[in-house]
């Protein structure tokens, strides 16, 4: 079931970045909560409203009108990966997300802002991949085959067996461009077929000690 759920979400979020892209932004703040605790950390906002001008509104109005929920989340720490073709990605423990109702804030202070492209830039991870985010990767390796799924691809991030992950990839890339290449299946067959590749070739990729997950953006 938990391969099910993250095939579907990763078909979802295609649809999502494929959409009307808008803007997104990563806000590094500190809240005061009204029951006096501090949190320092960042917020993510996607919208398609005008950047934030603080000479017509306070920031805390601004994001309270344009965050999509009732409750911000707050992430206390990240772990940023840049990879080779410009995507940025920050990785987090749920330890380090924190949830705060809007109605429960004092008060809300702008650090620094960053706009970033349109897409699922926070990923949740274990505690252990957490840790070995801390440590430079030996390299970052992408599936994508637009294809099969537009804007979105598969990532791979790995700390030794170069040689064996890159091979494992070429040996990927060349199945999905055979079946796209098969003029005998209909296009659901095809998808299905690749579904059902790329899941188990994650699981292989995850036994290699490789951090693989989707990432689709409107690029």
């Amino acid at each position: 079931m938990k391969r099910l759920l993250l095939l579907i979400s990763f078909i979802m979020i295609t649809f999502q970045a494929t959409a009307d892209a808008g803007q997104a932004w990563r806000y590094e703040v500190e809240v005061q909560t009204k029951d006096n605790h501090m949190h320092k950390g960042y917020i993510y906002l996607y919208t398609l409203s005008e950047k934030f001008d603080a000479s017509k509104s306070s920031f805390f109005d601004y994001i309270s009108k344009n965050y999509p929920k009732t409750a911000f989340n707050i992430y206390t720490e990240v772990k940023t990966l840049s990879t080779s073709d410009g995507i940025e990605l920050d990785f987090f423990i749920p330890k380090n997300r924190v949830s705060i109702g809007k109605d429960k804030v004092d008060s809300m202070q702008l650090i620094k802002e960053m706009e970033f492209t349109f897409g699922d830039r926070v990923k949740e991870v274990s505690d252990k991949e957490y840790d070995r985010l801390k440590k430079k990767p030996k390299g970052v390796a992408t599936i994508y085959h637009e294809a099969y799924v537009d804007n979105c691809s598969i990532i791979l991030v790995y700390w030794s067996k170069e040689k064996a992950v890159i091979n494992e990839k070429k040996v990927v890339d060349t199945a999905i461009t055979k079946i796209l290449e098969d003029k005998s299946l209909t296009k659901t067959d095809k998808r299905k077929k690749i579904d059902a590749l790329l899941l188990t070739a994650m699981d292989k990729f995850k036994e290699q000690g490789v951090l693989c997950f989707g990432y689709c953006d409107a690029r």
